[in-house]
């Protein structure tokens, strides 16, 4: 079965330059974690603070370094980068669910210098499940307040998975929901006793209300920690990936593993506001919002859009 682990197998841990951790799939099961910051918790040394409650995109910290957007740690997915630009705009914008991975690594130390440039902080291996020879699958439903619901099917055999993931809320302020899906494809097959292929493919979307702004201390006080004015900020995601991995054992302790990989990332983001009171929606708008009093976002004829693309490909023999 090719694949790139950043850890391995238990038993090595003691042999890896560092420090290093395995959530594997009976922890992460037995935890039921929520989202992709409440199971990194668990590691040693690494805080994420969360933002918009599903865990889409998460502030890691490892060892103290600034969260923001998870700049400082290199994401991987099966040992292929998982960030739209990871040797570039490394900002995590963009993260799967939690529902999609089998067990995560983490690798702090010397050893992370070999997984990319940005990897001061560390290294995050996100491992998918391996597909079974036997027919198999689940279908799970999660319902709640707030207009919650998770939707989790797998499904696959004969050396091939299928995982599809729906999940929508809405946010913990008012004019804030979020609605997404994930499809996930992995297909492993032999072409000889010392050769085999691994072929992926992903699409990923989100369409969320959600803000750049927070509330001035006059809001807070007199209007409550869940007032958010700005309903007309948009923020849409579209991600297409697809990989090709190829192994080919030279022998017992040697063997040559090529990953091939591309992926296409659209990010737009609309919003009325890109700070609290940076008076983008006029000076009385701005004025009002100091004084605690309820605007209406309408009033503002300010929207401006952060709209980015990437095309991000490689080649990457091990």
């Amino acid at each position: 079965m090719p694949r790139v682990d950043v850890v391995g197998a238990k038993d090595t841990l003691q042999a890896i330059p560092g420090s290093a951790t395995v959530l594997d799939h009976n922890t992460l099961r037995e935890s039921r974690v929520f989202d992709v910051p409440e199971a990194l918790r668990k590691v040693p040394g690494v805080n994420v603070r969360g933002e918009e409650g599903f865990g889409l995109r998460p502030n890691i910290s490892i060892r103290g370094l600034n969260p923001t957007r998870s700049t400082k740690v290199t994401l991987l997915e099966d040992g292929i980068p998982l960030a739209y630009a990871p040797y570039g705009d490394n900002a995590s914008y963009y993260h799967p669910p939690i529902e999609r991975y089998d067990r995560i690594e983490v690798l702090k130390g010397v050893r992370q210098l070999f997984f990319g440039p940005q990897t001061i902080s560390g290294v995050i291996n996100y491992i998918t499940p391996v597909p079974s020879e036997h027919f198999s699958g689940f279908l799970s439903l999660a319902g709640g307040t707030r207009d919650f619901l998770d939707t989790k099917l797998r499904i696959g055999g004969r050396g091939v998975l299928l995982d599809y993931t729906h999940k929508q809320g809405d946010g913990a302020r008012e004019n804030l929901a979020t609605d997404l899906d994930d499809i996930n494809v992995k297909w492993v097959f032999a072409l000889s006793d010392t050769q085999a292929i691994t072929l992926r493919a992903n699409m990923f979307t989100e369409n969320s209300t959600v803000t750049y702004s927070g509330l001035t201390q006059a809001e807070f006080d007199k209007l409550g920690p869940r007032y958010n004015p700005f309903k007309n900020d948009r923020f849409d995601i579209e991600r297409y990936g697809a990989s090709v991995t190829h192994e080919f054992e030279f022998a017992r302790a040697m063997r040559l593993l090529t990953n091939f990989y591309y992926s296409y990332f659209d990010r737009d983001w609309w919003r009325q506001s890109s700070t609290t009171t940076d008076g983008q929606c006029g000076p009385q708008f701005t004025a009002d919002r100091l004084a605690g009093v309820r605007v209406d976002p309408d009033l503002c004829n300010s929207r401006q859009g952060r709209l980015r693309s990437y095309h991000t490909g490689g080649v990457e023999p091990r």
